[in-house]
């Protein structure tokens, strides 16, 4: 083993514990946005994923923990492996459908979106059909089969999971590209940044286990929930840039009200002064005044 079961059971615990923080500010920010909140197919598919990835955390630890039994662990990792392409596909539909709706205004980019979406429906319907078939019983198979599908199928899954990384990648990046402002540059830098780590995982994960995946099987639990996590980063980030750029923008206002009301009420003490100022003892006015008090009482002898 080239981790500890502890060491597997901490990352495993702490990748869960990442992606719920993650997906809890991203519902944080959306509900304390300006517009009212509503359910959209993105939030949808994340939280899915995070009880799927929950499940997947749940057979893992189950595995770390109980006394090895050939049998038992053939059953809980082919139950990992369901809920490892469940977790991961949730997640690549939710960053899909989020495309679809960043790019509406963009004709040629949204039917790039639309497509990828397809693309995610129709690898995921294969996958489905693919896990079928490995756990088909054997005596169904014809005997030429019976040692070529597992290796045929564990390769199909990593090159459709590596393809569709790819492809999620490439589908915003010219819309993207044209962006010029700072800090979505930035958000749009560390987005491409996390999916290139995601690949390099599923890579490295798909070469451990056709290498020896009895002496990996907690590197391999581990890289999972790594992808897990990168994935659910990845699907969240554009969310929480918004939200943060809003609550930034609201405080500057917020500032800039203060200081102008600030100026406003420094402007009309100061005006009042004046007036006052103005209204003195020795000015014009009240000499007017007085004379018009004393011409007053004198009409008023006479008639």
């Amino acid at each position: 083993m080239l981790l500890s079961n502890t060491a597997s059971i901490v990352l495993c615990l702490l990748t869960l514990a990442f992606s719920a923080a993650i997906i809890s500010l991203r519902f944080y920010l959306r509900l304390h946005s300006r517009n009212k909140f509503h359910w959209t197919r993105p939030d949808v598919g994340i939280i899915v994923s995070l009880i799927f990835q929950s499940l997947t955390t749940v057979v893992s630890l189950l595995i770390l923990l109980l006394p090895p039994d050939p049998k038992r662990l053939v059953w809980l990792f082919d139950t990992v492996l369901v809920l490892y392409i469940f977790t991961l596909w949730s997640i690549k539909l939710s960053i899909a459908f989020f495309l679809v709706q960043l790019t509406q205004q963009l004709d040629r980019a949204h039917k790039i979106a639309r497509f990828a979406l397809y693309t995610m429906w129709t690898t995921f319907v294969v996958l489905t059909i693919e896990l079928a078939v490995v756990f088909l019983p054997v005596s169904m198979l014809p005997g030429q089969a019976k040692a070529a599908r597992f290796t045929a199928n564990f390769w199909t899954g990593v090159a459709l999971n590596v393809g569709t990384d790819m492809m999620l990648i490439a589908t915003p990046f010219f819309a993207l590209s044209l962006l010029t402002e700072k800090r979505t540059r930035i958000a749009v830098s560390v987005v491409f940044g996390l999916a290139a780590i995601v690949i390099v995982i599923s890579i490295v994960r798909a070469i451990s286990m056709s290498a020896n995946g009895v002496d990996c099987d907690t590197l391999i639990l581990v890289l999972s929930h790594f992808e897990f996590a990168a994935g659910v980063t990845i699907s969240a980030i554009p969310v929480i840039s918004g939200g943060l750029t809003r609550i930034y923008l609201r405080g500057a206002l917020g500032n800039s009200e203060n200081q102008a009301l600030e100026i406003g009420q420094g402007s009309q003490r100061a005006t009042h002064r004046s007036e006052f100022g103005s209204l003195g003892a020795g000015s014009s006015c009240n000499h007017i005044l007085s004379d018009v008090e004393q011409v007053v009482p004198d009409r008023c002898m006479k008639s």
